[in-house]
């Protein structure tokens, strides 16, 4: 009887083996299929995470970009009273008759402020600079 069963099984293992090697290789596909399908899932989901993060950096790129806008304005603002009151004293000087200071108007016109960067800083840090206009003659 056990001989029996032993050629029984003999006679059946390639049969066995076949089924076997069937089983493996489908559960292999559903395997590998599953993980394809987990990965673009995975990717997906990453690149609505990239897409969040470049919205929120453009923002804040655009939120910079207004500040220094503002400041730009400002600047020129400050530059332009500057210019003004610069003017205002050349003009206040030149009216007084009792006032001779052909020299002082001179170097008055000459004046004009621009905003100028300073030398040796890490940052955009900026400062009202005063520069002698060369006058013509």
């Amino acid at each position: 009887m056990l001989k029996a069963f032993f050629e029984y099984i003999k006679l059946n293992w390639g049969y066995f083996s076949t089924l076997l090697a069937v089983g493996s290789f489908i559960w292999t596909l559903g395997v590998k299929s599953e993980r394809k399908i987990f990965e673009k899932v995975n990717i997906k989901e990453n690149i609505v995470e990239v897409q969040k993060v470049q919205k929120q950096q453009s923002e804040q790129l655009d939120s910079i970009y207004a500040i220094i806008d503002k400041l730009r304005i400002k600047q020129s603002q400050i530059i332009d009273n500057q210019n003004s009151l610069r003017q205002s004293y050349v003009n206040y000087v030149s009216n007084d008759k009792s006032l001779k200071l052909n020299d002082f108007l001179k170097y008055m016109d000459g004046l004009e402020f621009e905003i100028a960067p300073i030398e040796g800083a890490a940052k955009p840090d900026f400062k009202i600079g005063i520069k002698k206009i060369e006058q013509q003659k």
